[in-house]
């Protein structure tokens, strides 16, 4: 079998095991409210479809203090289908809309970094999710 054909194979295989959907949004300007100096944030949505997203078990949470705040910094691989067209950049959002797994459904990662290679099966987007709780 030839390198292509098991690329093909694999990439068809993996595709069948992205049983989430998430949606990918991209920040495309910010507005000051001028008399509230409150900071709006404008998205647009650059992916919507089938992703897998997991907390890799290897990976421990990284717990830091933030002013009066204890923010855990947990690590997730998200797989997209690897001819997904999109750029995808870091800072960009991904927003799991539904999963098996209820624990994953409304939680919003950021794209830390993007893996590119010609011989993956999917897209990898290695992302960061904050939890923050009172101090």
């Amino acid at each position: 079998m030839s390198v292509g054909r098991a690329l093909a194979r694999g990439r068809a295989a993996h595709r069948a095991l992205m049983r989430d959907t998430v949606v990918i949004a991209r920040v495309v300007g910010q507005t000051t409210d001028p008399v509230t100096g409150v900071v709006s944030t404008a998205y647009a949505t650059v992916y919507t479809g089938p992703a897998d997203v997991k907390l890799p078990p290897s990976l421990e949470t990284q717990k830091a203090l933030a002013g009066d705040r204890r923010v855990e910094l947990s690590r997730y691989d998200v797989t997209l289908p690897f001819h997904t067209a999109v750029d995808f950049a870091p800072l960009d959002v991904v927003r799991v809309v539904a999963s098996e797994d209820p624990h994953l459904v409304d939680r919003t990662l950021v794209v830390v970094s993007v893996g590119y290679s010609a011989r993956r099966t999917a897209r990898h987007l290695s992302c960061e999710d904050q939890e923050v709780s009172g101090g």
